[in-house]
């Protein structure tokens, strides 16, 4: 079942190293720590956790294929928002801290 949000919320997933961490609550931006090498938003839920799961459990090979792929159709569509953080810090063991940007 499909989330309800507001049209301007993302679902986010924090990328880093091989961490994909999800947001667990809609939001227009936020700010990931340890600050990941890419911020992906998607428009619902269920996008979330589906790309979630296909980055933590597809090959490299199939990963390399979309993000050189199908990934920037998805961004220019604005099916996805990428934001790439100006200094990314190396991945870590630890939970994801989610805090709303303003």
């Amino acid at each position: 079942m499909e989330t309800k949000k507001h049209p301007t919320d993302w679902y986010w997933i924090a990328i880093n190293g091989a961490s994909a961490a999800v947001c667990p609550f809609p939001c227009p931006d936020v700010e990931a720590r340890p600050t990941p090498q890419m911020l992906l938003g998607l428009k619902t839920r269920d996008k979330q956790l589906d790309l979630q799961k296909f980055l933590l459990t597809a090959s490299n090979t199939d990963i390399d294929a979309f993000f050189y792929g199908e990934f920037a159709k998805l961004v220019e569509s604005g099916e996805i928002k990428e934001v790439i953080p100006d200094s990314a810090e190396p991945p870590t063991h630890e939970e994801t801290m989610w805090t709303l940007k303003k």
